[in-house]
């Protein structure tokens, strides 16, 4: 691999090193070839390293073209040819020294392909974005994210230019795939998809003001979750902790743990010995318990019939039993110590509107 330094080599060695039949050798451009096992033969070659800035343009033509020259020839000197896979970049169409010295590139590598009958697999890559990306370097991604984390200004001169996105961990496992099948394609088609300067901003706006409350956000398609992880990957270790909110009386505690925007809420309850909890019902909200240690009764009632039943859970049973709207339940500690049980709600508690009602027989 060369450019195993790099945004998508540091992420493809990640992805490399959960399969237990892979041998990963890196190189850098300020190494020698000569500095490698002189046996070392290998199935395929990674090009993963070039220069993308920079203000002279010599630098396009040395550090992209002529390494890759040095590559091929060090390939071409190996007893079984290896495979190639070359990030290139949609801009080798483009009219400037970058895009020149990729296209460049790219016809070294498929004559190099030709001559030895080897496959040559040629990543036209768009942007990428995820974690350890360069922000203020190559990725708008990337600068984004830690501008609105440190609540800088943000200028954007298109806000809605429809920009292809690929998100790296989508690109490493279609690398994967034609490693493993060792077969050639050039499309980048299934993991591409389109975003805006404005959509991102807005996204990266919205993820920082949940975690500044205390919140989850609300995720409900893949490429929210990838433009998540690739913000909370931005963090600052300071930000990698938050408060919870502890509500106590004379039977325990209510602590409030996960809450997602808008939708759901994960708590803990911790109950002394003897305690009750409950002893109401609910209309619209559901919830699930799970007893992490302790002797937990939950007694449900229908609250116009004599309908009514109990279950009994510890922290070995590892069962979850749900409370469903319309029945009057309640939770009693019957051991004699203290009682955790974690507690899943589908709404989030509102201490205003609870929906939460008392019933006498």
């Amino acid at each position: 691999m060369t450019g195993a330094n790099g945004f998508l080599g540091k992420n493809m060695q990640i992805h490399l090193s959960g399969l237990n039949n892979v041998r990963l050798v890196t190189i850098a451009h300020q190494d020698s070839f000569e500095s490698l096992p002189t046996q070392l033969e290998f199935d395929y070659i990674l090009h993963f390293a070039g220069v993308n800035r920079s203000d002279n343009s010599e630098d396009f033509e040395t550090g992209n073209v002529g390494f890759t020259k040095t590559l091929i020839k060090y390939a071409e000197s190996k007893k079984v040819k290896p495979n190639f896979i070359f990030s290139s970049s949609i801009h080798s169409q483009s009219d400037n020294f970058y895009g020149k010295s990729k296209l460049t590139c790219e016809n070294l590598i498929s004559d190099y392909s030709k001559r030895n009958n080897k496959n040559a697999t040629i990543l036209r890559l768009p942007n990428i974005y995820g974690k350890w990306a360069k922000p203020n370097y190559n990725s708008v991604v990337a600068t984004f994210a830690t501008r609105v984390i440190n609540n800088q200004e943000i200028e954007i001169f298109d806000q809605d230019a429809l920009i292809p996105f690929v998100y790296i961990d989508d690109l490493c496992i279609k690398l994967l795939k034609i490693i493993g099948g060792g077969y050639e394609t050039e499309s980048l088609d299934d993991v591409t998809h389109i975003l805006t300067p404005k959509q991102i901003l807005e996204k990266f706006i919205y993820f920082k003001a949940c975690n500044d409350g205390g919140l989850i956000p609300g995720i409900r398609t893949k490429g929210d979750s990838n433009l998540l992880s690739t913000f909370l990957s931005y963090l600052p270790n300071s930000d990698l902790k938050s408060p919870t909110i502890q509500n106590s009386d004379t039977r325990g505690t209510f602590t409030e743990i996960f809450k997602i925007d808008h939708g759901s809420q994960t708590s803990l309850i911790s109950m002394l010995p003897n305690s009750v909890r409950g002893n109401h019902l609910h209309n619209s909200k559901i919830e699930k318990f799970f007893v992490i240690t302790g002797d937990v009764r939950f007694t449900f009632r229908n609250p116009f019939n004599s309908d009514e039943h109990h279950m009994t859970s510890d922290g070995n049973l590892g069962m979850v039993i749900l409370a469903i709207p319309g029945w009057w339940h309640s939770i009693q500690n019957i051991g004699d110590s203290e009682a955790l049980v974690l507690v899943w709600a589908n709404e989030l508690f509102d201490l205003i509107k609870p929906d939460t009602y008392n019933w006498e027989w």
